[in-house]
């Protein structure tokens, strides 16, 4: 992906980008792990719940909200779970990969406006912090990024 994105800058686009596109095109499949990743966020195990983060992260980066499922009600409150259980570096990425779900996808974007309470409570609380560092104040960005595109703020 990488070097398609470079090649296009020097010239040998073309080629690169059929790659790209057939590498798009052959890991689809991978959109359908997107509810399991999710309530991975919520195992009791951390190293499963970082490894389900990264993939997830990959996954919504590459493909966006495609997948449908991606914010039905067990995967909010999985979300808002995560999020409440997490550092601030953590629920960055979180944040980003619900951001992407979300402005990628009316669908989604409606999804958490309709039946997203729990997870709508968890961006609420997590805001909710005294203490002002980078990483905060990337949440509380991102918060309202979300809260702005899905039409609640």
């Amino acid at each position: 992906m990488r070097e398609a994105f470079q090649g296009k800058s020097e010239g040998n686009g073309a080629v690169l980008t059929e790659k790209a596109e057939k590498v798009l095109l052959e890991g689809k499949p991978l959109v359908e792990l997107t509810g399991a990743l999710v309530q991975f966020l919520c195992h009791y195990d951390p190293d499963i719940q970082e490894w389900s983060l990264r993939c997830l992260y990959q996954v919504v980066e590459l493909f966006g909200g495609t997948y449908e499922d991606a914010m039905s009600p067990e995967n909010i409150a999985c979300f808002a779970a995560a999020l409440l259980a997490s550092d601030s570096k953590r629920q960055k990425q979180i944040l980003r990969i619900i951001k992407r779900l979300v402005t990628s996808s009316t669908w989604h974007a409606a999804a958490l406006k309709e039946r997203g309470d729990a997870l709508l409570e968890a961006l609420v609380q997590i805001t909710k912090v005294e203490n002002s560092t980078e990483d905060t104040n990337a949440v509380k960005s991102l918060v309202v990024e979300i809260t702005k595109a899905t039409g609640i703020a």
